[in-house]
């Protein structure tokens, strides 16, 4: 479970060339877009900080974004991970963005994780 601040102002979608990643601590993570000709300015820095965890449950769900993009910053997060020589699950443990030419700004934290047991019956008819 997560506990969340939200503040969208601006519903645009991100646009941005490609995005790069920079460890800024033990398993600390900045995620910025890489600057184009045409801007002066990071369309979002996202910071992001993982944890151990039983299962992999890296999942960045951010509204402005394409799900496809989402998929782009998983799949960096995984990469610069086996580029550490990390190996493992991880669970997000604080997930912050902000973009103030856009005027959104978000705060997720992990504050609790539970395991929920789920069984789906599937019937052959």
């Amino acid at each position: 479970m997560y506990e969340s601040s939200y503040s969208l102002k601006n519903d645009r979608l991100y646009k941005y060339d490609s995005l790069q990643i920079e460890r800024v601590g033990q398993l600390k993570y900045k995620i910025s877009t890489i600057k184009n000709k045409s801007t002066k300015k990071n369309n979002f820095i996202f910071n992001i900080e993982l944890k151990p965890f039983e299962d992999n449950l890296i999942y960045v769900d951010y509204e402005p974004l394409m799900h496809s993009e989402e998929i782009e910053i998983m799949q960096l997060i995984n990469s610069d991970l086996k580029t550490d020589g990390l190996s493992g699950n991880y669970i997000i443990k604080s997930f912050a963005t902000n973009s103030n030419s856009k005027g959104i700004s978000i705060n997720r934290k992990l504050i609790e994780t539970k395991k929920v047991n789920v069984v789906l019956n599937f019937n052959n008819e």
